[in-house]
């Protein structure tokens, strides 16, 4: 079993757990995980943000959390408690796989091996654009370049549609021009967000400016805490340091074209 689909198995489960539904460690989900586990003939610990006893501690060969060592993640250390007690160094062949932002940072400090990235790239989870560029912001690295770092460089003038790469994540595309230009000074999107999706709960921002039309459907936008609606035909254009969020509140898909510089996405 991949280390993906262990880290699959052992979140549903656990989320199922905490969601007061009933989990029996020794009929559910978890053995799948701790079979595949122990097949790769692996040391396994957890590090977890706070020890709430459930059933799926008694798992683990260590449980680390924030309580341990007096400080919580992003802070490395309960990452290097959890070693110790697995009489392991940091290094790359240590995978940390977490579900969340702090988890990215812990184990990029720690010196470890982030499996939250593999994950999405398997397309095992789909984070949230705000989520995502929070995550790929401690390497750092755009959204672009995650998506697209295998593409070969080319010097293209037109580019069809089914070359353009969705740089996107879940039910929100973004469609990037002239992906295969290493030395893009803009971006320029076809954007599209599926009816009730949003960019997610983190706020986005970063350094540059940003505009965009409304082609098709609803869009809602807030920038700084204040919200308009916009319909095709309108546009937007600021500050993309301002914290920002896009959301489609309609029934329909919303269509927007896009351009950011300098190219953050």
């Amino acid at each position: 079993m991949a280390v993906a689909n262990i880290y699959v198995d052992l979140a549903a489960a656990i989320r199922a757990e905490k969601a007061g539904q009933a989990v029996d460690p020794a009929a559910a989900l978890y053995p799948r995980a701790v079979d595949g586990l122990r097949s790769m003939a692996a040391v396994y610990g957890a590090v977890a943000s706070a020890k709430d006893g459930g059933a799926w501690v008694e798992l683990f060969e260590t449980t680390v959390c924030g309580c341990d060592t007096g400080k919580r993640k992003p802070n490395p250390e309960p990452i290097y408690r959890a070693l110790d007690n697995l009489a392991e160094e940091p290094g790359l062949d240590i995978w940390y796989v977490g579900d969340s932002t702090t988890d990215v940072i812990a184990a990029k400090r720690a010196g470890v091996t982030n499996g939250m990235i593999s994950l999405i790239e398997q397309d095992r989870v789909s984070p949230s654009v705000g989520s995502l560029q929070k995550i790929l912001s401690a390497f750092p690295m755009t959204m672009a370049e995650f998506f697209t770092r295998d593409m070969a460089s080319q010097e293209a003038v037109v580019f069809r549609a089914d070359e353009l790469p969705d740089v996107g994540t879940g039910d929100i595309r973004y469609c990037l021009v002239a992906a295969s230009r290493r030395d893009r000074r803009m971006s320029i999107l076809s954007e599209t967000y599926a009816p009730g999706t949003d960019t997610g709960e983190d706020l986005l921002t970063h350094s540059g400016e940003e505009g965009g039309v409304v082609v098709e459907g609803e869009l809602e936008l807030t920038v700084a805490g204040s919200t308009w609606s916009l319909g095709p035909g309108d546009a937007y254009y600021f500050d993309s340091r301002l914290p920002h969020r896009f959301r489609n509140p309609g029934r329909v898909p919303a269509r927007i074209v896009s351009a950011n510089s300098p190219p953050t996405i």
